[in-house]
């Protein structure tokens, strides 16, 4: 791991320390065990307000996480198509994904015909959003081998691309964007913000969901939204900061909480 002695996002060199980690973390395993010996803190920078660890992973150690044992079927205790069948069954009164189908498609003041989803995993959204509204096209890019081939074979999108969310991925501009429970992984969120930009139609909309920072002293430490799978932690004051920088206007925001524990935060923003 290397260590963090400033801001990644503004070079400040002032924080506060809001929680310190001893715990084992499970994906720090999957890297290297002896990683867990490091005492890990969360620092809140006292200039932009982004949450950051005071140590990160590297590029290498970031491979080790992603290609190794992080959507491995034993690490999981399940194989991605168990997955899928066992999220998809879930009534729509208690689905995560139904709720941000419905709320995406109420909340967006345009005509949408085409959806690309960042980070789809097994497809699940792609597919609400697809049996709520018929005929519209719904896109997904997600970098895990298995998971886009669940996605491309059972959520009934349109395209499905394995790969990172880089230019020239596709050849089309879309109504809208959706990206959750992705952002928290993203080392550069300018640079990630600017290509989706680059991916959606002057006056489309992006969908943002992210574990809320108000997480913080209301989960358990050792809170699976708190492990090293989890790059930064945004409020919404860095958000709105970071939106307008690149280009976003926030027309909606919001806390929810689904059936589990964590909060989520969610955002509406227009190109």
């Amino acid at each position: 791991m290397e260590v963090v002695n400033y801001c990644p996002y503004c070079s400040s060199n002032i924080y506060e320390t809001i929680e310190t980690q001893k715990f084992e973390d499970v994906y720090l395993n999957i890297i290297d065990p002896t990683l867990n010996t490091y005492i890990r803190e969360f620092r809140k920078c006292t200039e932009c307000d982004l949450i950051y660890r005071n140590y990160s992973l590297s590029k290498s150690e970031l491979n080790l996480l992603y290609k190794g044992a992080y959507r491995d079927d034993e690490f999981r205790s399940e194989n991605g198509y168990e997955y899928f069948h066992r999220i998809d069954s879930i009534d729509n009164e208690e689905s995560e994904n139904y709720n941000k189908a419905i709320f995406l498609l109420s909340n967006i003041n345009c005509v949408v015909k085409t959806i690309l989803d960042v980070g789809c995993g097994a497809g699940l959204l792609i597919k609400k959003i697809k049996d709520e509204r018929k005929g519209i096209k719904v896109y997904g890019v997600e970098p895990d081998l298995k998971y886009s081939e669940i996605a491309r074979e059972l959520s009934n999108a349109d395209q499905i691309v394995t790969g990172f969310l880089k230019p020239n991925l596709f050849q089309e501009k879309f109504d809208a964007i959706t990206c959750c429970d992705v952002f928290e992984h993203i080392e550069d969120p300018i640079n990630f913000l600017n290509i989706i930009k680059d991916y959606l139609k002057v006056g489309g909309y992006l969908y943002v969901e992210i574990p809320s920072v108000n997480n913080f002293g209301k989960l358990r430490k050792d809170d699976e939204i708190f492990t090293y799978q989890h790059t930064y932690f945004y409020s919404n004051k860095f958000l709105y900061g970071l939106f307008e920088k690149c280009g976003f206007k926030v027309v909606l925001c919001e806390e929810i909480k689904y059936t589990r524990p964590t909060i989520k935060t969610r955002f509406i923003v227009k190109h």
